[in-house]
């Protein structure tokens, strides 16, 4: 024995009652379950503590961040010890060249300290072969993704995922996609998706999901499921109807869901359709470098106003720019106040004139949704962020408090027991991985020992990055990552 864990409330990711026993590590495996004999390990006395499998981010964006900062700081400081990663259609080291084979090495290099589990995402394909054209793809160039698709799952990818929200996802229609998705056949990995819309056309969106599941292996996971714009939050119900009715007809769908109000994604998305639909690059080269382009934005962007949701509700969150560091947290009308601007508008344009890809956060979701989605047994927690140290105060609140929240926040809705099953060995299942989100004999010590009352998100959207109390021991292959509460420089993560 390496390490033998006493006196914990045992939650073993089954969703069982918890027990007492002795909990016993070695070589980066759970020994044994039972009454153990020191035999000259470390002994952690976890009375008073809950010890449950580590948790899994069902929906990351750590892909690239991991290599710069393998430290995983923001992730295994609230517990989780493996995420799932390349969601929304994105797995932008494809689009650097490198394929999953290749990326397996560099992360081997970089030794980081969490687990980590990739998708192939179709925005990516379609970029490789495509670029960003607005037009629909020749049947060479769907053969050509399809092939790129299926030599990532040769290579690991855990999954397919899709964001048809985004360029340049938004032009394909739904049969290239179903086209792509019977590469899963046979497989047991999951379709997973950024629904086309989240707001008007919800539940045509969700069908459109489920077609594409359905062309694949019926394995659907629905990314931050979630009801934007108040006119749609009514439509709630309706989208947890028909999700049960394909549920009857077969289809396997689970959702993941961050415990946040404010969505994170693009500040360019509160421009009207006209510019959001322009990518990111472009966008951005002509609003700094075309004055008369700037005018005619500012001028259709006042008109229309932004998109569905006041200015006072859309906040500045993140940005590469240094100069935007004051304004983080802060609204575009704030913003628009202090420089001196004409309207929350040209503040806006101008934060994307400095800045090729500013993180907005818009206030479009309703609290009482929010805990009906949390509530459900097939809702999984995912912070729909990458990997962030400490010394950056800027970002979404969900980065750094997602896994503390989701567990308050469901736990007042079921027993603790099944909340933690839906953050281990649910994710476990639907992304196969193997051994993995149960305390059982064999399995890999990815573990978290932690203090159920205290175990909570203090963080806000002015402040961020700031640390989940409660958090005791953190083990990834059992090695202790965080101990007594402090990060140590054990890095074990492996790419599953």
């Amino acid at each position: 024995m390496e390490y033998l864990i006493r006196n914990a409330e045992i939650f073993d990711g089954t969703g069982t009652s918890p027990f007492h026993a002795d909990v016993c590590l070695k070589d980066g495996v759970i020994a044994c379950i039972g009454s153990a004999t020191p035999n000259g390990c470390r002994v952690i006395d976890g009375a008073g503590y809950a010890l449950a499998p580590g948790f899994i981010d069902a929906h990351g964006h750590s892909e690239l961040d991991i290599l710069d900062i393998p430290g995983g700081d923001n992730k295994i400081a609230q517990g989780f010890t493996s995420e799932i990663a390349g969601n929304c259609g994105f797995t932008e080291f494809m689009e650097k060249g490198l394929s999953f084979a290749q990326y397996r090495e560099r992360f081997r290099e970089k030794a980081p300290a969490l687990n980590l589990a990739v998708l192939a995402g179709h925005n990516s394909l379609r970029t490789i072969v495509i670029g960003n054209d607005d037009r629909k793809a020749s049947d060479t160039e769907r053969m050509e993704m399809r092939r790129l698709l299926r030599d990532a799952i040769r290579q690991g990818a855990k999954g397919f995922s899709a964001g048809m929200w985004y360029v340049p996802g938004i032009y394909a229609d739904t049969d290239e996609v179903a086209f792509l998705a019977e590469e899963l056949k046979g497989t047991r990995l999951p379709f997973t998706i950024h629904l086309r819309s989240e707001g008007d056309t919800l539940l045509e969106s969700l069908r459109e999901a489920c077609a594409i599941a359905r062309a694949g292996n019926g394995i659907l996971q629905i990314s931050h499921f979630k009801t934007w714009y108040p006119r749609n939050w009514h439509k709630l119900a309706d989208a947890l109807q028909l999700i049960e009715q394909e549920k009857q007809n077969g289809l396997q769908i689970h959702l993941d869901r961050y415990p946040y109000l404010y969505s994170g994604t693009g500040l360019r998305m509160a421009l009207p359709a006209e510019l959001s639909r322009i990518p990111k690059e472009t966008l951005h080269k002509q609003l700094k470098e075309d004055p008369e382009f700037f005018r005619h934005a500012l001028a259709l962007t006042e008109a229309a106003g932004p998109a569905d949701c006041p200015w006072e509700q859309i906040l500045l969150l993140d940005s590469g720019t240094p100069e935007h560091a004051p304004y983080f947290g802060r609204t575009m009308s704030d913003i628009a106040a202090e420089r001196g601007l004409s309207s929350p508008a040209e503040a806006c344009l101008k934060l994307l004139a400095e800045e090729e890809n500013p993180l907005g956060g818009f206030g479009l979701m309703s609290e009482q949704n929010l805990n009906t989605i949390l509530a459900r047994k097939d809702v999984m927690p995912g912070t729909d962020g990458g990997i962030q140290d400490f010394n950056k105060q800027n970002g979404h609140p969900r980065k750094f408090g997602t896994a503390p929240r989701f567990f308050q926040l469901a736990s007042r809705y079921a027993p603790v027991e099944t909340v933690i099953q839906r953050m281990t060995a649910l994710p476990a299942t639907v992304f196969q991985l193997e051994r993995r989100g149960i305390i059982a004999p064999g399995y890999h010590a990815d573990l978290v020992l932690f203090h159920k009352n205290e175990f909570n998100a203090n963080e806000d959207y002015a402040h961020p990055a700031t640390p989940a109390p409660g958090l005791r021991f953190v083990f990834v292959n059992g090695e202790p990552v965080l101990d007594e509460g402090k990060r140590t420089d054990k890095r074990p993560g492996v790419l599953l």
